[in-house]
């Protein structure tokens, strides 16, 4: 017959259970800020675009952000390679002139890039869920890009 665990004999003493429950609060509310502070630096890491101005993406075309060092960014719109200024921190987007690629793609990923590019020009501020996803949004508060991270 299995043996049955008396949970009552683990009883914590109130004072106790008050000092682990105010560390957890602390370590919750800091594990929170250190998340927030890596979230602000995505110098290097590659963003995967899920959607764009909420009419999705084609099947394996890969739309891409990278923020680079110095006010930099690249990627790919799918079909042409793109760099350029713009600066992606601190919940803030400002995305300047970007120079691409000219290679002839099929016409629904040409549009896609086209919108993607439109899109990230347009995009003001971001956000990072928990889940990790971020969301792009443009001046009036719409969401603009749905990213997920690639690396």
């Amino acid at each position: 017959a299995p043996s049955r665990i008396n949970f009552a004999a683990f009883r914590l003493p109130e004072t106790m259970m008050r000092s682990l429950t105010f560390a957890l609060i602390a370590a919750f509310l800091t594990g929170v800020h250190f998340a927030e502070a890596a979230q602000t630096d995505l110098t290097g890491s590659t963003w995967l675009a899920e959607d764009i101005m909420g009419a999705g993406v084609v099947d394996r075309v890969q739309s891409t952000l990278q923020p680079l060092p110095d006010g930099r960014v690249a990627g790919s719109g799918g079909c042409n390679r793109f760099t350029g200024t713009g600066n992606v921190a601190g919940g803030k987007v400002d995305i300047g002139l970007l120079a691409a690629t000219r290679r002839a793609c099929p016409p629904a990923v040409l549009a896609q890039e086209d919108k993607f590019l439109k899109a990230l020009s347009a995009s003001k501020r971001y956000e990072i869920s928990p889940q990790g996803l971020m969301r792009f949004f443009d001046q009036a508060g719409a969401v603009t890009v749905l990213f997920s991270r690639m690396n």
